[in-house]
C-alpha cells in the first residue's frame, strides 16, 4: 500500500508604520498515522493530532444548509447589526513552553551553525583539492618541456 506525506508550513507577518502587529507561522504534517498541526501566532499557540480516525470523524460533520452569505452574516452581526467579535481560542504561551521554544531555537542554531561550519570544511577542502591539483598539473608540465628540451 502507497503511504502518504504531506507537508504544509509557512509563515507571515503583518507590518504596519515598520511596526509588526502580527506574527504567524504554522507547520502541518500528514503521514500514514495521522496530522499534527502546530501553529504560532504572536504569543499564542496550538497545538493539534488528530489520528487518521479522528480526521475522518472531522471530514464526516455535515456541511451548513445555510449560504456562506447567510453564515457570515450569522457569525458577523447580531440582531441589532452590531459587529461581533468571535475570535478563535488559542491557549497562550506559558513559561515552559516558551522556554522549549527557545531550547528548540537554540537546537535549530547549532544545527545550522553545524551545517555552515561542514559547509564551509567541505568548501575549502575542495579549493585545496582543486589547486593542488592545478599545481601539480603545472609541476607535470614543467618536466615534460624540461625533458622535450633535454633531449
Amino acid at each position: 500500500m502507497e503511504q502518504s506525506y504531506i507537508q504544509n508550513y509557512g509563515q507571515y507577518n503583518t507590518i504596519v508604520d515598520g511596526n509588526v502587529i502580527e506574527n504567524t507561522k504554522w507547520n502541518a504534517v500528514y503521514n500514514e498515522t495521522g496530522l499534527d498541526l502546530e501553529a504560532k501566532r504572536n504569543n499564542e499557540s496550538i497545538y493539534i493530532n488528530l489520528s487518521k480516525d479522528e480526521l475522518i470523524k472531522l471530514f464526516e460533520v455535515p456541511a451548513s444548509n445555510k449560504s456562506i452569505h447567510e453564515r457570515l452574516e450569522d457569525d458577523l452581526y447580531s440582531n441589532d447589526e452590531q459587529l461581533l467579535i468571535k475570535p478563535i481560542v488559542i491557549e497562550e504561551i506559558n513559561n515552559k513552553k516558551k522556554e522549549n521554544i527557545q531550547k528548540k531555537i537554540q537546537k535549530n542554531i547549532k544545527h545550522i551553525q553545524n551545517m555552515i561550519l561542514k559547509n564551509i570544511q567541505n568548501t575549502i577542502q575542495k579549493n585545496i583539492q582543486k589547486n593542488i591539483k592545478h599545481i601539480i598539473q603545472q609541476i607535470i608540465q614543467k618536466n615534460i618541456i624540461q625533458k622535450h628540451l633535454i633531449i
